[in-house]
């Protein structure tokens, strides 16, 4: 299994249009996408070591960009959709409870979420 992903990975690296598909999972990812664009941004860098600063700039712009969204997302329409998702799933409780946790120890969990590696999704 790891062998297909890794040998799917090199291939679509050679591809000219790896830059494309780069950078849209770089701005997925970020919102609404679960696997990062680091695996094949360290591919596309080490097919084209000239172009590293480039790639990895334009990767993490992108990335930025697609957390600006989900956060548009989040922000203009919770209260229509998100407030349903909640009511869906019957997980307004948990909600709450996150909500005040976050309250009390929002600068904590921001930090210590800088210096783990598991993702924030």
């Amino acid at each position: 299994m790891i062998q297909k992903i890794y040998t799917k990975i090199i291939e679509i690296s050679k591809k000219k249009y790896a830059l494309s598909f780069l950078l849209i999972v770089a701005f997925l990812e970020s919102f609404i996408f679960p696997i990062p664009p680091d695996i094949f941004l360290i591919f596309l860098i080490l097919a084209q070591r000239n172009k590293a600063f480039y790639l990895a700039f334009y990767c993490t712009v992108l990335s930025v960009a697609g957390g600006i969204l989900g956060y548009l997302i989040g922000s203009l329409f919770f209260d229509s959709l998100g407030q349903g998702i909640l009511n869906y799933f019957n997980l307004n409780d948990k909600f709450l409870a996150f909500s005040e946790g976050y309250s009390k120890h929002g600068f904590l969990i921001v930090t210590m979420g800088g210096f783990t590696f598991i993702p924030y999704k």
